[in-house]
C-alpha cells in the first residue's frame, strides 16, 4: 500500500513525496523487518541515504542478527553513496572535497585521483597522510 502511494504521490504530488517518506519510515521503523522491506524499495529507487536511514532506524530486540544485517548494509550502502558523490564532487570542481570524502573510507587511489585532477601535486604525492599505503 504504501509503495503505491508513494509511487502516485511521486507522479502527481512530488512536493509532498518527502512528507508522504517521512511518515513511511516512522511507521515503518516501528515495525522492524517493514523497515528493512522500506529501506529494500529506498535502495532499488536509488535513495541510498534514504536506504542508510531507514536501515539505521530498524529497532527490533528480538532479533539481533535483523538488526546487525541492517548497521552493515547501511555501512555498505554509505560507500556506495561515497563512490556515487565523489565523481560528482569532480565534475563540479569540487577535487579537494571530492578527495577528503575517499580519504574518509581509506580510498586512497582515488583521493589521490582526485588531488591530481584539482592540480593539488602536494597533497597528490603524500597522499593527505596516506604514507605508505600509497
Amino acid at each position: 500500500m504504501w509503495s503505491n502511494a508513494m509511487r502516485i504521490c511521486k507522479g502527481y504530488l512530488p512536493n509532498k513525496l518527502s512528507v508522504l517518506q517521512e511518515e513511511y519510515e516512522k511507521e515503518a521503523a516501528k515495525k522492524g523487518s517493514r523497515g528493512v522491506a522500506q529501506a529494500g524499495e529506498w535502495e532499488q529507487s536509488g535513495e541510498y541515504a534514504r536506504a542508510v536511514e531507514c536501515y539505521l532506524k530498524v529497532k527490533d530486540s528480538t532479533t539481533d542478527p535483523l538488526m546487525e544485517k541492517c548497521w552493515m548494509t547501511a555501512a555498505e550502502k554509505a560507500v556506495d553513496v561515497i563512490h556515487a558523490v565523489g565523481p560528482r564532487l569532480t565534475q563540479l570542481r569540487k577535487y579537494s572535497d571530492a578527495a577528503e570524502l575517499y580519504l574518509s573510507l581509506d580510498l586512497i587511489k582515488e583521493a589521490i585521483d582526485a588531488f591530481i585532477e584539482g592540480e593539488e601535486w602536494n597533497k597528490a604525492k603524500s597522499g593527505q597522510g596516506a604514507g605508505s599505503k600509497v
